[in-house]
């Protein structure tokens, strides 16, 4: 199976994305990578999101697994120069990735109805080759366009026998398209999984009203919260606490899970796929098929 490795976003670290591609090539994949070219320059500048915008559309039009190798920002700023005619007469490409990289996950899911992988990536720190979560993304990797599966425990009470389409990723980015074309027109009877880094709980919050007051969350089925991470510990208690300050302001159920987010592990949750809350796990299972979106 022939893997892209695409530099949409932030820059990699370079050393882990050199390591991480020999790790994927040794598993037995036929990796590619698109690197920014370094002559472009600043990657915000107008040069620079012509160039991502240009990689990202080749990516997309090559590969049939496209892995970007970090997040950051600026996908934000390509979406309106993709080849959306073509994407639509494309087969679906799997898109993997989060924080960042969620944009285009999004986006693809709201105007194609194309599932993604929100899952670690090889140009950071938390792809770690001998991880439980990255062999779970390379299991993936291996089977898709075929039938694949994952799941990752989840904490709640009184919650149980729960399905609909799986749908998430960071937080913030995905807030920042509410309105937009590149967001769902629904997301009724989903399940939506979310998490963040270096948003203190004050501005989660104000993010959920955001989401509540849009009506971005009418008729979900539930929300998953994953980590919420933040460089500075004096965070923490509030974070902590944003679990329960989140279902006070919600009227639909809210669980959490250690399993995902930016952090390890970040195990794989696939955007579209079918899922299930039930014994404490949500679990996930995509088949090929008509879209759910």
């Amino acid at each position: 199976m022939k893997v892209g490795i695409v530099d949409p976003s932030g820059a990699p670290v370079a050393e882990a994305l050199e390591t991480n591609c020999v790790a994927l090539e040794s598993a037995g994949f036929d990796v590619e990578r698109r690197d920014y070219p370094v002559d472009a320059g600043n990657r915000l500048a107008r040069a620079g999101v012509e160039a991502r915008a240009a990689l990202l559309n080749d990516a997309l039009a090559r590969y049939d697994i496209v892995v970007c190798s970090r997040g950051g920002y600026g996908i934000s700023d390509l979406l309106d120069a993709l080849d959306w005619r073509r994407l639509a007469e494309s087969a679906p490409r799997l898109v993997v990735g989060f924080s960042d990289i969620t944009a285009l996950q999004c986006a693809l899911y709201a105007r194609l109805g194309w599932t993604s992988l929100h899952a670690p990536m090889p140009g950071s720190m938390l792809w770690r080759p001998d991880g439980e979560d990255v062999n779970a993304v390379v299991g993936v990797l291996r089977d898709w366009p075929g039938e694949c599966e994952g799941s990752v425990a989840v904490r709640g009470t009184g919650v149980d026998a729960i399905r609909g389409p799986l749908f998430g990723g960071c937080m913030s980015v995905i807030g920042s398209l509410i309105g937009t074309p590149y967001f769902p027109r629904s997301l009724a009877g989903h399940v939506i999984f979310l998490e963040d880094v270096n948003e203190n709980a004050a501005r989660i919050l104000r993010l959920w009203n955001q989401w509540r007051q849009s009506g971005a969350l009418d008729g979900v089925a539930a929300v998953v919260l994953g980590r919420f991470v933040h460089v500075d510990e004096d965070e923490r208690p509030g974070l902590d606490a944003l679990p329960e300050r989140i279902a006070e302001r919600s009227d639909c159920p809210i669980l959490t899970s250690p399993d995902f987010g930016h952090a390890v592990p970040n195990y794989p949750l696939m955007n579209g796929a079918r899922s299930t809350i039930s014994a404490g796990r949500l679990c996930w299972r995509y088949s090929p098929g008509p879209a759910i979106a």
